[in-house]
């Protein structure tokens, strides 16, 4: 009976052996664990790298060229630590301290223009000559030629670059390269190479058979969003 008491006992005697031995392992570790920091930025991998090296070296000019490596990386971390330690400038403070770059609009030329040979050859074209001009406030080239190798498909691009419009428009009766001859009122006269006449409205974006016909004209899309400056609102007016 006094056996099997005692058997009894014996696993939870053991139990709490096993648990006293490892809270005295755990408590051990614990005192005598170290804490390493892990480098996070380049620089101060970098740094860590050559001050392991400068450790184990002994050759003396080995050991310069690795203080001279050394020297501006420490600097650098140096900067960046002081700065973290500087509290965040506000939006006015920055503004203040900006350098202002104010350079004048200018306004192109306007009219009909001959182009270099190799204008816009890396898009397969060939352009002849090409009309700048003004519709509705925007700034419309209009160039003018063929595509490579059908020197008989004539076409115009108009080229909107404030509003990213940028429209391939073929001759609707094929007969060779166009150029530009003329423009009235943003009507364009334009010769082929067969020598015909082509006209194109630039305000209905169409070819229309004569000078004299009626077209509605399009609207053109919005003007993008302009950036706005954040440090507007601190500037004198």
């Amino acid at each position: 009976m006094r056996i099997k008491k005692i058997l009894l006992w014996l696993p939870i005697i053991i139990l709490i052996l096993l648990t006293g031995i490892i809270q005295i392992n755990t408590s051990d570790v614990g005192a005598n664990a170290t804490v390493i920091t892990t480098p996070v930025t380049v620089s101060e991998i970098q740094a860590h790298q050559l001050q392991d090296a400068l450790a184990k070296e002994s050759d003396p000019d080995t050991v310069k060229a690795l203080q001279e490596k050394l020297e501006p990386v420490e600097k650098m971390l140096k900067l960046q630590a002081t700065a973290q330690s500087l509290p965040t400038p506000s939006l006015k403070e920055i503004c203040e301290n900006r350098i202002l770059e104010i350079s004048p609009k200018t306004i192109p030329e306007m009219g009909i223009f001959a182009v270099r040979e190799d204008f816009l050859a890396t898009q397969n074209l060939k352009i002849n000559n090409i009309f700048r001009g003004l519709y509705q406030d925007q700034i419309v080239e209009i160039y003018a030629g063929h595509e490579y190798p059908d020197d008989q498909k004539g076409l115009i691009i108009v080229s909107i670059e404030s509003l990213g419009v940028y429209e391939y428009f073929f001759d609707p009766t094929p007969a060779g390269t166009l150029e530009i001859v003329s423009e009235n009122n943003l009507r364009l006269e334009l010769k082929t190479g067969s020598g015909d006449i082509r006209f194109f409205d630039i305000p209905s974006m169409q070819f229309i058979s004569s000078a004299d016909t009626v077209v509605k004209s399009i609207i053109l899309p919005p003007t993008p969003t302009p950036f706005i400056d954040p440090c507007a609102q601190f500037d004198q007016p």
